[in-house]
């Protein structure tokens, strides 16, 4: 398991190249860095299985991405 976070002193570093070695990714934070396009580029040339737990993508998004969005909250 790897752990990113830009704003946690030990947690920060390369996005890309953690995504390039990950068997998948969940979204736990909504941080501007991963909602800006940078992350979703990096996903999409990855077919990774991955978890968006704070709403940051839109539908649109998630199945531009490849991905099946998940269920809205009611």
């Amino acid at each position: 398991m790897v752990v990113h976070d830009p704003y946690v002193p030990g947690y920060g570093g390369d996005l890309r190249f953690l995504v390039e070695w990950c068997d998948a990714a969940v979204l736990m934070v909504k941080h501007d860095v991963y909602t800006t396009g940078e992350l979703e580029r990096f996903l999409a040339a990855r077919s990774i299985p991955v978890v968006d737990g704070r709403d940051a993508w839109q539908r649109v998004d998630a199945v531009k991405l490849g991905r099946a969005p998940g269920l809205s909250k009611r």
